[in-house]
């Protein structure tokens, strides 16, 4: 191709490529100088050029940011975020984890600013002040320092961190709760989707979206029966169920009060009365999600390039996905050789090859086959139940 000036038309955004522009200013300078003046690749005057045309390509491609940040489609990082905005919602940032802990020690003891870790070394904050109860024992939640997909399974927490006078020990009795990391461009957009659904003609899809722009919600799943019979999850006809994670249970509540529609039941093992406007309570029924931990076997060879760091890559790679697992949707053993793979910094010369992905409910046996989930679950993995096995 050759030069031509930037344009917008139906199709969108159209602007030269580097070389073509590089072209253009090497004709305009024959034609000004002469045709006989030299610009060959290694004279000054063609390097002056190439760094005009590089400018030049610069200040086009980021025309072509500004031209994309009118669309949610398009629009990345910050101009996304003021795109969406207009729909009313925001980028969901990092939280943090927080683990149930219990302190034991002398009673009537007085925690002042303490904190304790877990077994990776990971920090975890207590409330401001804590006193051990008459038992001896206290139970609190310590939040940690770090922001982002922390775990700490059940009594990993376990080291005083701020020695104190009557405090003897510290763990927590079960799995912390995972934080998350700031939002990807890819989620804010499926979430804005969502979000426009609102007042749509679907009413399942108007609760879910409205479900997902609770604060601190996490994954969302709904399911309807709108038949005359229960379906094969339990769910009673004419009825819908929401499988939520995160978020505070009253106004999960009353948002599906307020979205499921008229002579709709809800269904679910967490119930919480919802008043109307005339003050008569109605029970809400929803799920809260749970987590079928799995144990994970991966075989792989070695190849160039091989890295003693790989196998923990893999493991933070498969419990990174399995922290953003669908709801209610069966763990195949290809979707984890997938996910292993990426951790091979090049595709053209993989540092390793895998042989087998087996993987099965936590204490199971481990086999090919998929691991089966509930509607209302979903996969969770450990790096301590991913076992990598290397092949000679």
């Amino acid at each position: 191709m050759s030069y031509f000036k930037p344009y917008i038309d139906v199709t969108g955004y159209h602007y030269p490529t580097y070389n073509d522009i590089l072209g253009e200013l090497i004709n305009d300078m024959q034609t000004i100088y002469g045709a006989g003046i030299y610009l060959g690749s290694d004279s000054q005057d063609y390097e002056l050029l190439s760094k005009f045309a590089e400018k030049i390509y610069d200040t086009y491609q980021v025309c072509e940011v500004i031209y994309n940040s009118h669309s949610p489609a398009t629009a990345i990082g910050t101009g996304l975020d003021n795109i969406v905005a207009v729909s009313g919602i925001s980028r969901k940032q990092a939280t943090r984890s927080t683990a149930v802990v219990t302190l034991t020690g002398a009673a009537g003891a007085v925690i002042e600013n303490g904190a304790v870790a877990d077994s990776a070394g990971v920090m975890w904050d207590l409330p401001e002040s804590v006193e051990i109860g008459e038992g001896g024992a206290v139970t609190v939640e310590a939040v940690c320092r770090e922001y982002g997909v922390i775990s700490a399974p059940a009594g990993t927490i376990t080291r005083i961190m701020t020695p104190t006078l009557g405090w003897t020990s510290v763990t927590n009795i079960a799995d912390a709760y995972v934080g998350t990391v700031v939002e990807t461009d890819s989620e804010l957009r499926a979430r804005q989707v969502r979000s426009v659904a609102l007042p749509s003609r679907s009413v399942l899809d108007s609760l879910i979206a409205a479900l997902q722009l609770i604060t601190d919600i996490g994954r969302v799943e709904v399911y309807e029966n709108d038949t005359n019979s229960t379906d094969a999850n339990g769910i009673p006809a004419h009825s819908v169920c929401a499988v939520v994670e995160g978020g505070a249970d009253a106004e999960i509540a009353e948002t599906i009060f307020m979205r499921k529609g008229l002579g709709c039941g809800t269904h679910g093992t967490t119930t919480v009365p919802v008043a109307d406007d005339s003050g008569v309570s109605h029970n809400i029924k929803f799920e809260r999600l749970g987590y079928v931990d799995v144990d994970i076997q991966i075989t792989l060879t070695k190849r160039d390039g091989w890295s003693d760091t790989i196998p923990d890559k893999i493991r933070t790679a498969i419990v990174n996905y399995l922290d953003t697992f669908a709801i209610g949707t069966d763990l195949t053993t290809s979707i984890i050789w997938m996910v292993a793979q990426t951790v091979n910094e090049d595709i053209r010369f993989p540092q390793f090859s895998i042989t087998l992905v087996k993987a099965a409910e936590h204490g199971e046996t481990l086999s090919t086959a998929d691991v089966e989930i509930g509607f209302n679950e979903t996969a969770r993995g450990r790096a301590t139940n991913i076992d990598i096995v290397i092949s000679t």
